[in-house]
């Protein structure tokens, strides 16, 4: 699932890529200024010196295997319009760490209970961390997904749990552009 709205609400949440680039471009227009210099040693120092690659590129390292935002960390951009993404619940293939690829509609791609659970607890969540800002301006706003059952499935109680919440979203738009990779056959 994927919501694109206003500049009101500038975030980016989830994981994973943004397929239809056009979308990401729109929300990744607006420079921010940054008080930190550009890198003064060369990549290759830097590639030496994992903790002076970090600070260059506004991070700490509290241990070896340990990367935080630093405290003055600004990104290097920031979104013009707000940009929510929402993994798909889990399936089978997930839990088998299978490549699903374009695949749909088969038992092993359907959310299994633990993953309609995923999807129901994070619409529970998501209307009361946004509802408000979606319904204060709700025609800034679209919610977006692939057209495999499994954004269906999982984008479904987000709609019923915002309409109950009584913000009266369109249902999503399907994009065929935001569908999962496809690795192919390896036969």
């Amino acid at each position: 699932l994927l919501l694109v709205g206003a500049a009101s609400a500038s975030m980016l949440v989830g994981r994973g890529l943004v397929g239809p680039a056009g979308l990401l471009q729109r929300c990744l227009s607006r420079p921010v200024a940054s008080s930190r210099a550009p890198p003064a040693a060369s990549a290759a120092t830097n590639a030496a010196d994992p903790l002076a690659l970090a600070s260059s590129l506004g991070f700490v390292m509290p241990s070896a295997t340990t990367i935080e935002y630093a405290a003055d960390y600004r990104p290097p951009v920031a979104l013009s319009c707000g940009l929510l993404m929402v993994p798909h619940g889990q399936t089978p293939s997930n839990v088998g760490l299978l490549f699903q690829n374009h695949t749909d509609g088969g038992p092993k791609q359907r959310l299994t209970p633990a993953g309609e659970a995923m999807a129901q607890r994070g619409a529970e969540a998501f209307v009361k961390d946004f509802g408000p800002i979606l319904a204060a301006q709700l025609g800034a706003w679209k919610l977006y997904r692939s057209p495999l059952s499994r954004t269906a499935a999982t984008a479904a109680p987000y709609v019923t749990a915002l309409r109950e919440a009584g913000v009266d979203v369109e249902e999503p738009i399907v994009d065929p552009r935001l569908i999962e990779i496809n690795q192919g056959s390896w036969h």
